[in-house]
């Protein structure tokens, strides 16, 4: 009997396809530590650099407050938010824009519900931009810049602004 194993993180609910033949090792969560004394005890995302009209978990987002793993981030008409994230990416979400942070293991997810983000990826601990139909992520080993919109239709607009990007359909596993 030959088929594919189906790995599903139960914190995130994000899944993971394990082609025959391949092993998954998935090591004891490690604890989680603060930086600098100045973060919290929770996996730190990044911080925010910038912030207008925006919210996370539905309270202000405030200038040099911390991303944390599970972090729902928003902006409402006329707003825009920038986070550095630690591994030295930025993530910038544009106005009228949803998004939830998570770090399931060492690699930052970024779950696009609407609106239109661009993530700036130095070419170390790429981000994964996830919707609810494509992951989409970074294809080249140096830097990359990736422009995502789900728009108010429910389509969604993928540009590589620079450096080249893959492109997963999602349940299906095709892949662009």
């Amino acid at each position: 009997f030959r088929s594919k194993v189906v790995i599903t993180e139960a914190r995130s609910g994000e899944t993971y396809t394990l082609a025959e033949g391949l092993v998954a090792q998935i090591p004891a969560p490690a604890p989680s530590s603060p930086t600098k004394g100045e973060a919290p005890q929770q996996k730190v995302i990044g911080q925010v650099v910038s912030a207008t009209a925006a919210t996370q978990n539905g309270k202000p987002l405030s200038v040099g407050g911390w991303i944390l793993d599970g972090d729902d981030v928003s902006t409402e008409a006329g707003g825009n938010a920038v986070v550095q994230l630690l591994s030295t990416n930025q993530v910038t979400l544009s106005q009228n824009t949803s998004t939830r942070f998570t770090k399931p293991v060492d690699r930052i997810w970024l779950f696009l519900q609407s609106g239109t983000v661009t993530v700036d990826n130095k070419g170390e601990s790429i981000v994964l931009i996830a919707t609810r139909r494509f992951h989409i992520e970074s294809n080249s080993a140096g830097p990359s810049k990736i422009f995502v919109e789900v728009r108010t239709d429910e389509s969604t607009y993928m540009e590589a602004m620079a450096g080249d990007v893959r492109i997963r359909e999602v349940p299906f596993d095709e892949a662009y």
